[in-house]
């Protein structure tokens, strides 16, 4: 009921004065430990809602989506990863490296591996972003891209 709130209203609890946002991360990492389904359920709607929650609330959920539907989350990365938010990308980067030694590698093609590189190029021209992605990038093209 908190995330159906949030969904509908914009927050969590009307009397709360914590961010919503943050609020409703809270309420999907409850749910992911307690009722899976529901948590990739309220992550889908969150994430593919540019009028619910921000980029770091977006990152949480493709979080929860990599190990709760692999398939999925690769189907919106290769869907979005042009536009893709900093914290979105990292998230992105820290999924795929995350299954890069499994059978689910097999999915992933050499055009993604080279569109999230080339996002992180162009984020990174704000150097503001740089920081933030650095661990992600470094640890993804370690993996991915060093030849």
């Amino acid at each position: 009921s908190k995330l159906e709130s949030y969904i509908k209203n914009g927050f969590v609890d009307i009397n709360s004065f914590e961010n919503p946002d943050d609020e409703a991360a809270d309420c999907l990492l409850e749910l992911f430990q307690k009722k899976p389904e529901l948590c990739e359920k309220y992550c889908k709607v969150i994430l593919n809602d540019d009028n619910i929650g921000d980029k770091y609330l977006d990152s949480s959920c493709l979080s929860h989506l990599f190990d709760l539907n692999k398939k999925y989350s690769l189907s919106y990365v290769e869907r979005e990863v042009e536009k893709m938010s900093p914290p979105v990308l990292a998230a992105a980067m820290d999924g795929l490296c995350q299954y890069s030694n499994t059978p689910f590698r097999s999915e992933f093609s050499n055009k993604l591996i080279n569109d999230i590189s080339d996002r992180y190029d162009k984020i990174v021209q704000d150097n503001i972003y740089k920081d933030t992605l650095e661990d992600s990038y470094k640890f993804f093209f370690d993996i991915f891209l060093r030849k």
